[in-house]
């Protein structure tokens, strides 16, 4: 039986959304394979085992309360590596599932860790963990490769703000999205259809982002293809995100229970489903 480090919390603002991800993963764990060493990280970084994974059901957040769970850290033994804790239990670890979302782990950087740690650990590696949290970067890449992506700008503090009638030329149409270009779930993300709307939707975006993308709204369909594997990857059946709120927010990701409908498979035109899975794969 492989010991699997489940690590999830951390300090970003998806932290109650990894939270949910495990509690979902440890009721579809296979057992008989599988045995979890829960670890949650707190809003401020600090790192907890769960001997009781039960204790994960009833927390929608964690923090600093040190009566919750042990105080771990992870250590590189000669021989192996494994969890070990401020009470000196050692744990020893097969393989690590990080399902952080957001900044401080879905961008390479706890992917980092255990590569120093000698962690075999499941999901893309350092490089491709931090491309894909930038939105800029990434875009810029699949640019480079023309891989077609939505006409768009990026902004730091240190540029001027565009106007709503510069946006309308510079990218054309007139709605816009303005997000946070290092985070995800839709955190901090506006649709703008006005000028009276632009500042507030960029100040909210730079509250969790040093840089902020904003987009050329296009009115599609929301078609999403997974791909898995290394040397030989492949692609999922297209499935298709069918929102019932203005766009895929995060209240209609998490907290609305009727946010939005998922067809899957999609219901496309054999060619158009090719397609998509020949661009995933050369996006992947």
């Amino acid at each position: 039986m492989k010991r699997l480090l489940i690590l999830c919390g951390g300090k970003s603002a998806e932290h109650e959304i990894s939270l949910k991800t495990a509690k979902n993963i440890l009721k579809a764990l296979d057992r008989s394979k599988f045995m979890p060493i829960l670890v949650a990280v707190s809003r401020s970084g600090t790192w907890y085992y769960f001997e009781d994974e039960t204790f994960l059901e009833e927390q929608e957040y964690i923090n600093d309360v040190y009566d919750i769970g042990l105080i771990a850290s992870l250590v590189k033994f000669p021989a192996y590596p494994c969890l070990s804790t401020q009470q000196g239990v050692t744990i020893p670890i097969d393989i690590a599932l990080p399902i952080f979302h957001g900044p401080n782990g879905e961008d390479g950087t706890i992917q980092g860790l255990l590569d120093l740690c000698d962690v075999p650990y499941v999901g893309s590696g350092v490089m491709a963990s931090a491309i894909g949290m930038d939105k800029d970067i990434f875009k810029q890449i699949l640019g480079f490769h023309n891989i077609p992506v939505t006409p768009s700008i990026t902004l730091t503090q240190m540029h001027d703000r565009p106007t709503y009638t510069h946006l309308v030329n510079a990218l054309g149409g007139q709605t816009f999205f303005i997000k946070p270009a290092c985070m995800g779930s839709s955190v901090g993300v506006s649709k703008v259809k006005d000028a009276e709307e632009l500042d507030a939707a960029i100040d909210q975006a730079f509250h969790y982002s040093h840089k902020v993308l904003i987009e050329k709204g296009i009115n599609v369909r929301e078609i999403e293809c997974a791909v898995l594997g290394n040397l030989v990857p492949q692609a999922s059946v297209p499935g298709e995100i069918c929102p019932t709120h203005d766009f895929y927010s995060y209240e209609a990701k998490y907290i609305d229970p009727e946010g939005a409908g998922l067809v899957i498979p999609a219901m496309l035109d054999p060619e158009i489903t090719k397609k998509i899975q020949e661009l995933s794969l050369k996006v992947f």
